[in-house]
Parts: C-alpha cells; structure tokens; sequence
C-alpha cells in the first residue's frame, strides 16, 4: 500500500519537473504575431494527405487530451486555456492541428511555446496525434 502511495508521488513528482523544464525551455517574452500564427501552416501536399492514411478514432483522441495533460494549459474544452499566451485550439482545422503538433514533436517549429509542448508531443504516434488533432478540430470554438 505504502508503495503504490510513493508510486504516485513519484509520477507526478516526474510530471511536474518535466512541465517545468518545458515551460522554461518555450518562455520568451515576444508577443505572437499574426506572421507567426500562419508562417508554420503546412505547404507540403504530401505531408498532408499521409495524413488520410489514419483511421481516425475521436474518441482515442478525446483520451489522449486528458492523458497527455493538453487540458492543463489550454482548457478542459480546448478553448479556455489558462494563459492568454496560449492558444484556443477548439475548432481549428485538423490538418493544421496535426502538423504543428508533428512539427513540434520533430523539433523542427522552435518559435515562441514550442519548447513547452514539445514533452507532451513526444511518445506520441502520428496516429495519436491525427486521433489528438481530430477530437480539437471537432469542439466547437
């Protein structure tokens, strides 16, 4: 019993320090742009049909939110999110969503809170994050 107690403490001892580490990583005190908001938009037409390859499962995408702790910074439904700094997801476009996602999994977008995300993002398939991206897209904005 007393193990699963220090179990606990442990995960989200762990969770915390790498929240903290990514939180530090991303901070910069730039505003974002509006340049900022559209330059990572995806231009590549085979990056996004590999997409299409997925069969997409809501649901899974729905429990990915909670477990990945995406609902910590932007919001139970993906539209509240706790800092102004952050965006509202809710709504977004799935395709959007799903290669900023990659991108910043991929270390290849480092501009502005990519540093704190990035924890969360890795481990993740890209099946997840088609499952992930198409739960968002779906919430009304």
């Amino acid at each position: 019993m007393t193990m699963n107690i220090i179990k606990k403490q442990a995960y989200f001892y762990g969770f915390g320090v790498i929240f903290i580490i990514g939180f530090l990583l991303g901070c910069d005190n730039e505003p974002i742009t509006d340049l900022q908001k559209t330059e990572n938009k995806v231009t590549n037409e085979t990056e996004v049909q590999s997409i299409k390859r997925f069969e997409i499962d809501i649901k899974k995408g729905a429990e990915l939110f909670k477990a990945k702790a995406c609902n910590t910074c932007h919001g139970n439904d993906a539209k509240q999110p706790i800092a102004p700094r952050y965006p509202k997801l809710a709504g977004q476009d799935e395709t959007y969503l799903v290669n900023q996602m990659m991108a910043i999994r991929d270390k290849k977008r480092m501009n502005n809170l990519s540093g704190t995300m990035r924890p969360f993002t890795m481990g993740l398939t890209d099946k997840n994050l088609a499952d992930l991206a198409a739960w968002i897209s779906s919430q009304p904005e």
